[in-house]
């Protein structure tokens, strides 16, 4: 246990084993995910203003879990948390530095964390729950690293997002726009200014055979997380999609078809459509006058959408007119 390690001063290392502790108490005593947000972020906080020895970093760390339990859900009781350090710190010693960390931290406790960012550009990217779960998978590895506190909590949301969705995309082998101009409105960041962390997140989630911290992986490498933590593992680089997906989706489109496909569709969208549910993909291909793989169709649908000129319907596989 970290409150066996002795005295000393705290080191990235000592943090990066705390923090995955945390995550292993978080995930067994089912607590809500912004808990998780809100507590790295109170032990960092304090770590920041206060010289802390090795011997009580777990009381900081399970008392900063304490406080952000108490503010984002309901109180759990002190003897919890004794029992989860196995009785090594007393009530009085758990009650005192909640008091000095609340001091410390002046009780601002309503800050905005990174969860509070990903949430929201997950309901602007309407991202299926595959997806998202690889995007708090990037993300809650990040934060273990402590080189990744250069960046703003804004940014590292924004980058999980991004990783996430090029996940998505190599799995499905389809070639989209990774980046649309709704993302940049509402995240304030274009997709080179996210290159850079987001390389950094691929660096970590690459290294997870050798890291001995695991707790993060095995949460999202099970089968109720969709295995989130292995379609990260697939991204390997941004690179190559930074400079072919920041062109216009009409030009990905394009070369892909070798026709105006989106002109088609256009045309296509303006006929009455079959069903209530709107042009079905296999609908459309039957409508169109060149040969166009079905993948360079769905291609020019996503490019469509990303602009304005189309809305999905019902469901994934239908779509209709914003007219």
């Amino acid at each position: 246990m970290l409150s066996q390690v002795g005295v000393g001063k705290i080191n990235a290392k000592m943090r990066a084993i705390l923090f995955d502790w945390i995550v292993d108490v978080h995930l067994k005593y089912q607590y809500k995910t912004e808990t998780l947000y809100l507590t790295f972020n109170l032990i960092d906080r304090y770590l920041e203003a206060v010289q802390v020895s090795q011997g009580t970093l777990q009381l900081v760390g399970i008392i900063c879990l304490w406080i952000a339990t108490k503010y984002a859900e309901e109180q759990r009781h002190i003897r919890e948390h004794v029992l989860i350090c196995d009785s090594a710190y007393t009530k009085e010693q758990m009650l005192e530095m909640e008091r000095a960390i609340l001091m410390q931290l002046e009780y601002r406790l309503t800050v905005p964390t990174q969860y509070d960012f990903l949430t929201r550009y997950i309901n602007v990217g309407k991202l299926s729950v595959e997806t998202k779960l690889i995007a708090y998978y990037f993300l809650e590895k990040s934060m273990v690293d402590i080189d990744m506190l250069v960046f703003k909590p804004s940014l590292l949301a924004a980058a999980s997002i991004l990783l996430a969705k090029k996940a998505e995309s190599l799995k499905s082998g389809l070639e989209y726009n990774l980046w649309p101009k709704t993302m940049e409105f509402y995240t304030r960041y274009t997709q080179e200014e996210l290159t850079e962390c987001g390389g950094k997140m691929i660096h970590i989630v690459q290294q997870h055979n050798t890291d001995t911290l695991q707790s993060i992986h095995s949460k999202y490498a099970a089968a109720r997380m969709g295995n989130a933590a292995g379609d990260a593992y697939i991204v390997k680089s941004l690179v190559s999609s930074v400079v072919a997906e920041r062109t216009t989706g009409a030009a990905v489109v394009a070369e892909a078809s070798g026709d105006d496909v989106r002109s088609q569709l256009l045309n296509i969208f303006l006929r009455p459509a079959p069903t209530d549910h709107g042009w079905s993909v296999d609908a459309i291909m039957g409508q169109l006058t060149s040969n166009v793989g079905r993948g360079s169709v769905i291609a020019s649908i996503l490019s469509l959408c990303d602009d304005g000129e189309l809305y999905s319907t019902i469901d994934d596989e239908h779509y209709a007119s914003t007219a």
